[in-house]
Order: C-alpha cells, then sequence, then structure tokens
C-alpha cells in the first residue's frame, strides 16, 4: 500500500471511531478509552500494565481514565499481595453491569469498520 493510501485509511479508522465514541458518550456517557478499559479489566482482577497492553494507551493516560472510571464507582484498585508496589484492577458491580450493557448495546458500526472482518476488530 503506498503511504497516501495508509494515510487515507487512517483518516477513514479515525472518523469511524469518532463516530462510535460519540454513540458511546451518547448512550452511556463514556469515551472510547474508558469503554476499551472497561473491556480490558472484564471480570478480571488485571495489573495496571494488562489495562496499557491492551488498550494500548499509555501509562499515564491509562492512569487517569481508571481514575476517572474509580471516581464513578466502576473500578476498584488494590495492590499486590507479594508486591505492595503493584496495583491491580478489578470491576465493581456497577462496572460489570455496564459493561454488560455495553456488550449488548446495538450500536451501529459505522459503515467502514462494518467492511473489515470480525476477527480483525477482536485480534
Amino acid at each position: 500500500m503506498e503511504p497516501v493510501q495508509s494515510i487515507c485509511l487512517m483518516r477513514a479508522l479515525a472518523k469511524a471511531l469518532a463516530e462510535l465514541e460519540s454513540a458511546l458518550g451518547e448512550a452511556f456517557s463514556l469515551s472510547l478509552n474508558e469503554a476499551m478499559t472497561l473491556c480490558a479489566i472484564a471480570q478480571e482482577r488485571v495489573p495496571a500494565s494488562f489495562v496499557s497492553e491492551q488498550t494500548g494507551l499509555s501509562a499515564s493516560l491509562t492512569s487517569r481514565v481508571v481514575n476517572a472510571l474509580e471516581d464513578r464507582g466502576f473500578v476498584t484498585r488494590s495492590l499486590g499481595r507479594e508486591d505492595r508496589r503493584q496495583v491491580f484492577f478489578e470491576l465493581t458491580s456497577e462496572g460489570s453491569s455496564l459493561l454488560a450493557r455495553l456488550k449488548e448495546h446495538p450500536f451501529v458500526l459505522p459503515e467502514f469498520l462494518q467492511q473489515l472482518p470480525l476477527e480483525t476488530l477482536l485480534a
């Protein structure tokens, strides 16, 4: 693929993600980063590094997003049992309920994203 085509593809992807984020905001008052973080944590107790790896967010942005979710009562944090410097996150019952509603919500994916194979989106 030529570099110009790659840039145009990224533009289309960015536009599609902005549309999806707008729908998330309207339906759940969540940003895309917050929704991705809820999905990354899911039903497990996970370290902060795992959340960053799963979302692709920097450590500092992950921290801000998790803080916002914690302030809203969707996430709790705890320290590691062996290493008290390590921080773990877990969904609260409210966070689990919100994630379940997110998974069931009939979002209309932007047309650009509908054209991608599902396994590409879930990779």
